[in-house]
């Protein structure tokens, strides 16, 4: 990307908050920021890129830079110490530091597939625990947990399929208001590709509905 990746990096803003990561990448985990991220479609959310020796998260649909990762390279690994986090309302709207850093850590865990570098409170809680219990090598799964609007719902599913995919959920969905919240587990197949989404009440303890992804 060139002379872009130098306009973008140069477009983060004056304000920002620093945030506290503490978190220990492999050499080969690094390399990945070294090669940097671009995304291919829309699908995809973040642009990374290492320019200057700081790392860059950007979001991909408005070039905004989000976060800058300062690093240390040791002799067995790389340290990510800190984070600066946008603080430009226009561009991001974050609720807290804390909050951040945990998106951040969240992320690095996905694209890494390790679970130290973030644990999920949701993941201990009983029916989540025996969902992920019943699968097959899970340990080949990326995961992630998260809350979810019944209105994102609605906007991510096409709940117009005939093929029934979505009838188990099409249930829960018309049952709430747009503003009530479900726990969604995702789970992604690393070699394959093959992803499954579970959706269970706030409390962990009941499983609503299930939905598997070609």
């Amino acid at each position: 990307m060139g002379n872009d990746i130098k306009s973008i990096a140069a477009s983060f803003p004056n304000e920002y908050e620093l945030g506290i990561l503490d978190v220990k990448l492999q050499l080969s985990e690094f390399s990945v920021f070294e090669k940097g991220i671009y995304p291919e479609n829309m699908d995809a959310k973040w642009i990374v890129f290492i320019l200057d020796e700081v790392i860059y998260f950007v979001r991909s649909w408005t070039k905004y830079v989000t976060y800058k990762i300062f690093y240390e390279i040791q002799d067995d690994g790389v340290l990510l110490k800190y984070c600066y986090v946008s603080r430009n309302r226009a561009q991001y709207n974050s609720i807290g530091i804390d909050n951040d850093v945990k998106v951040l850590k969240r992320l690095l865990r996905a694209m890494f597939n390790r679970e130290s570098i973030y644990e999920y409170p949701e993941m201990q809680l009983p029916e989540i625990k025996r969902t992920m219990e019943s699968i097959p090598l899970i340990e080949l799964y990326i995961k992630s947990i998260g809350h979810s609007t019944i209105k994102i719902i609605k906007a991510v599913h096409d709940f117009s399929d005939i093929s029934g995919v979505y009838d188990e959920l099409k249930k829960i969905v018309d049952s709430l208001d747009d503003q009530s919240e479900l726990i969604s587990l995702y789970l992604q197949h690393r070699d394959t590709r093959k992803a499954m989404t579970f959706y269970y009440d706030l409390s962990g303890e009941l499983l609503l509905a299930s939905v598997y992804h070609n």
